[in-house]
């Protein structure tokens, strides 16, 4: 009986080849691997549900958007003193001006 292209076992690199499924094989494990240390970091320290959204995800975004308020109710503020500023020298100009 002939392997074909594909059988298993065949060093042609068909699909199945055992090359491959080793690699498969091996990938999977790793794969696995690699899950059940992310589950394990979560959770103890992510303070969430691994099946869920961790709560430093959350509170991650959380803490984005209050930087973003932030970062624009500042700039708002530095450009509102920045007119004043500019309406004061033009007044102190009028004013001298007017001496």
């Amino acid at each position: 009986m002939s392997a074909g292209p594909n059988a298993v076992g065949s060093d042609d690199g068909g699909l199945l080849s055992t090359s491959y499924l080793d690699k498969v094989h091996h990938l999977e494990n790793a794969n696995a691997d690699l899950e059940f240390k992310i589950k394990r970091w979560y959770e103890n320290f992510g303070k969430g549900n691994f099946d869920g959204q961790p709560e430093t995800i959350a509170n991650i975004t959380t803490l984005s958007r209050t930087l973003k308020l932030r970062y624009h109710s500042e700039v708002a503020l530095y450009q509102s003193v920045e007119l004043d500023s500019i309406s004061l020298r033009s007044l102190g100009r009028v004013d001298s001006e007017q001496d």
